[in-house]
């Protein structure tokens, strides 16, 4: 999973994964972006969290999980450019144990069909929404590929959002705030633009994601 973000000298690389096919305006941005650039960037960070070696998949997803929640800025700052591959695995894996937990929470099987449904469709849509804002709109310098990966490595606070404490949805309450901040520190690294247009687009598209979800029972 993390090897395609490596060069020849084991280092790893601000440009274009292997199998990625992004458009020539993707290519143009990925030429830009030097994840070095950023004064949060840490080498032997990116090393040990993006390119691990002798784990398996799960322990690569525990891994880039606690790093993420723990050191958010250095995260996104050690991000490579890449393709959509590794955030779609570790999105997959946390939406997969957030809907097992709720499955077996509640011991229903449309708790657990929804909230996996519900993360992997919202993450993938409003990453195209997102990029269209930040990207072109905007200016971002952020790629479409940069922009999945920010939402799906965000999701990373699924992992305590089936938390309840009573009638109270404790877990999700926190895990979207989490989620919210995750989102905001990882666009700001990869588009390069002001905190305060990714705040007020995040919390826009926020809000109209639990619309939509409540509208579609996709919650």
């Amino acid at each position: 999973m993390a090897r395609d973000d490596e060069d020849e000298g084991g280092k790893l690389k601000g440009g274009r994964g292997l199998e990625d096919e992004s458009s020539e305006d993707d290519e143009d941005r990925l030429v830009e972006f030097d994840p070095t650039d950023d004064p949060d960037y840490d080498e032997e960070f990116a090393l040990k969290v993006f390119s691990p070696q002798g784990k398996n998949h799960l322990q690569i997803f525990f891994t880039q999980a606690l790093a993420v929640l723990r050191h958010p800025k250095k995260f996104f700052a050690a991000m490579p450019a890449g393709t959509v591959g590794g955030g779609f695995l570790f999105l997959t894996i946390a939406a997969v144990l957030y809907a097992t937990a709720q499955g077996i929470a509640k011991l229903n099987v449309e708790a657990f069909i929804l909230p996996l449904l519900s993360s992997l469709f919202f993450t993938g849509v409003g990453s195209y929404i997102v990029f269209f804002f930040l990207g072109w709109l905007f200016k971002g310098k952020g790629t479409l590929g940069q922009t999945f990966r920010v939402l799906a490595f965000s999701k990373a606070p699924l992992l305590f959002a089936w938390i309840t404490l009573g009638p109270l949805q404790l877990g999700g309450i926190v895990s979207m705030v989490f989620t919210l901040y995750l989102n905001i520190v990882g666009l700001s690294k990869v588009h390069r633009l002001s905190k305060w247009i990714i705040i007020s687009t995040t919390l826009v598209l926020a809000g109209l994601g639990f619309v939509l979800k409540r509208l579609t029972g996709l919650s």
